[in-house]
């Protein structure tokens, strides 16, 4: 989306694009030469800002026929108040709340906090091989946010940001692809009301904030066969290039989209042909192949062999046919599911016994279950853009217009991305997985559909995008990691006025775990003095591990396991060790503290994830 000034045109999507590449970038480079800190950080910027100011000054410069003035009179009534007042509660949630996501606590953040406690990226010794196998696009852009602030508490803004732009990419987008200018407009406010962009754009997951790459990558291609002049179309090449790289950079699972992407990039790139000079195009594939998923994809394979960092995982598949089978199960599942449901409903007894065991068996990770209330975790586009896209069927267009070859070519190839994802990728996070394909998906059905748009401005069908709408206000309002009421009072009054104790305890656990994770482990840091630079701890591999690097830059956490000696930790200069009951037991216990002469300060029980109930964890202190 672009904004006018008085002074020049800014285009914010580019501005977003360069900062991106340019966090990336830095983030490779300085890990390389072992200066990744606050003062290169600085360094770094200061030289993009220059840069951006003088020779790369048309970068953000939009061209005159493709800005779009935001006026306050467009947010008056309609589709824009209600995506402005959603937008609102969202700003309010992430502002109030420290980020609670599980994955950003238990590997995301974890692994920034380790590059920058070295000044470097390396090869960390955990149980929890995601911190070093998955993509690093979102946590570049952390590491210098936390370099200069020492908090998580801003970083909301990586992904809501994204979320101000994604109405007017999505106009662009769909009108440049063929979708008339009122479906286009309809659709630009309604699809970032899915579920699956609400509940991430004021958190710390890293699918929708993807799919402003995704989208980019798109419209900088299309933009490219609609200038006017060369320069213009050098620009856009460049801009379409850097998202797809950093759209790969995010996750392995969205470099699939590369493939629609380069059929409508080659289509568009033939009118001008643009080619870089020697030295911009050197610096455009270095760029790109730093922001892509290639530096993670070679450090995996030489630690590793395997391009995925983890051979032996389950959720590589072998069966494509279960694979796709599954994974369809799961995406429909979501994507109809109601935004709340009074209960967990699970949806496998309905399978047929025999299907059911042959998908298990090829498809380990197969879940099919609906959750009581749509969450970043698991929600999909959501029950309201499914039913609208099935409505949308009753005012289809009768034009006898087939749908022109360049449409046809990106759908198929859009379709075939998909399949090899799904027949590929086993995981129970599919349909939230999908969050960058959404927008394409939708825009290959409408293609498809050809709703008329005057159609969409009789009132049933401003009601159901009011209804629509206003359920993404509540499943915000009612989010267990950013409630914006008073949860557990409400709880209560409920509870007083005879509400079932098995559904209110229920809530009672689930807000106050999600209150309580992003600094679940207070209780054991807190036992250890603050000149202890060095905590030891033996993990499960899925633990929100986050906590025990607080305060943040007083102390590292090391992983260590139960055959290290005595010696190995105070090589470490280790004296305290917390340790999970679940990796070692309370017989086992009592080994350990002899093998380290160590005594047992504290024990207690912490919950951080609801699926697996409260744990008990130790604190030992070793002697010197």
């Amino acid at each position: 989306m672009i904004f006018k000034s008085k002074i020049q045109k800014i285009d914010w999507l580019a501005g977003w694009i360069l900062l991106s590449v340019c966090a990336t970038v830095s983030g490779w480079t300085l890990s390389a030469i072992g200066c990744l800190n606050r003062g290169s950080y600085l360094i770094v910027f200061a030289l993009m800002v220059i840069f951006l100011t003088t020779k790369g000054k048309s970068l953000l410069l939009a061209d005159t026929h493709n800005h779009c003035r935001w006026r306050a009179k467009r947010f008056r009534c309609g589709l824009p108040l209600l995506w402005l007042a959603l937008t609102v509660l969202i700003f309010i949630g992430g502002a109030l709340y420290s980020p609670s996501n599980f994955d950003y606590l238990s590997y995301r953040l974890p692994r920034v906090l380790n590059w920058l406690w070295e000044e470097k990226w390396f090869w960390i010794s955990t149980a929890n091989p995601r911190l070093n196998y998955s993509g690093t696009g979102s946590e570049w852009l952390i590491s210098p946010l936390f370099a200069f602030t020492n908090s998580d508490r801003l970083f909301f803004l990586i992904n809501f940001l994204p979320w101000l732009l994604l109405p007017g990419l999505v106009f662009s987008v769909f009108t440049k692809l063929g979708i008339g200018h009122r479906v286009s407009r309809w659709w630009m406010w309604l699809l970032p009301s899915g579920y699956c962009f609400v509940t991430q754009a004021g958190s710390m997951g890293n699918d929708a904030f993807a799919a402003i790459y995704a989208l980019g990558a798109l419209h900088y291609a299309l933009m490219m066969s609609r200038v006017h002049t060369r320069a213009a179309a050098l620009r856009c090449l460049c801009l379409s290039c850097l998202a797809i790289a950093l759209l790969t950079g995010v996750k392995l699972s969205n470099a699939p989209l590369a493939l629609p992407w380069l059929v409508l990039f080659i289509i568009n790139w033939r009118r001008y042909s643009p080619v870089p000079r020697p030295l911009a195009m050197t610096a455009l594939f270095v760029s790109m192949v730093l922001a892509s998923f290639l530096p993670v994809t070679y450090l995996n394979i030489r630690h590793t062999g395997h391009y995925s960092g983890e051979p032996t995982s389950n959720i590589i598949l072998h069966n494509p046919a279960y694979g796709i089978i599954g994974n369809a199960l799961q995406i429909t599942t979501a994507n109809l599911a109601p935004p709340i449901c009074p209960v967990n409903i699970s949806v496998e007894k309905f399978l047929p016994a025999k299907l059911e065991e042959k998908i298990e068996a090829n498809f380990p990770r197969f879940e099919l279950t609906i959750g009581e209330l749509a969450i970043e975790e698991s929600a999909a586009a959501g029950l309201g853009i499914m039913l609208t896209l099935i409505l949308m069927l009753s005012i289809r267009s009768r034009s006898t217009l087939r749908m022109n070859f360049t449409n046809r070519l990106w759908i198929t190839a859009l379709l075939l991305a998909l399949l090899v994802l799904m027949a590929k990728m086993g995981n129970a996070g599919m349909p939230r997985t999908l969050t960058p394909y959404y927008p394409l998906l939708i825009a290959a059905a409408l293609l498809f559909i050809k709703p008329r748009g005057q159609n969409l401005e009789r009132l049933p069908w401003k009601i159901l995008v009011t209804l629509i709408m206003g359920s993404s206000m509540l499943i915000t309002i009612l989010s267990p990691m950013r409630p914006l009421f008073p949860a557990t009072l409400t709880m209560n009054w409920l509870q007083c006025l005879g509400a079932p104790p098995v559904l209110t305890d229920r809530a009672k656990t689930v807000y106050t775990t999600y209150a309580n994770r992003n600094d679940a482990f207070s209780e054991i840091h807190r036992q250890i003095p603050p000149t202890e630079r060095t905590l030891a701890i033996i993990q499960q591999g899925d633990d929100t591990i986050t906590s025990f690097w607080r305060p943040f830059g007083s102390r590292r956490v090391v992983e260590v396991t139960v055959s290290a000696s005595k010696e190995e930790l105070s090589k470490q200069d280790v004296r305290y060790v917390a340790v999970n009951s679940l990796v070692v037991d309370y017989q086992h216990l009592a080994e350990l503290q002899n093998q380290w002469d160590a005594e047992l300060v504290w024990q207690g029980s912490i919950l951080d994830k609801i699926q697996r109930g409260e744990v008990t964890w130790w604190l030992l202190k070793l002697s010197r």
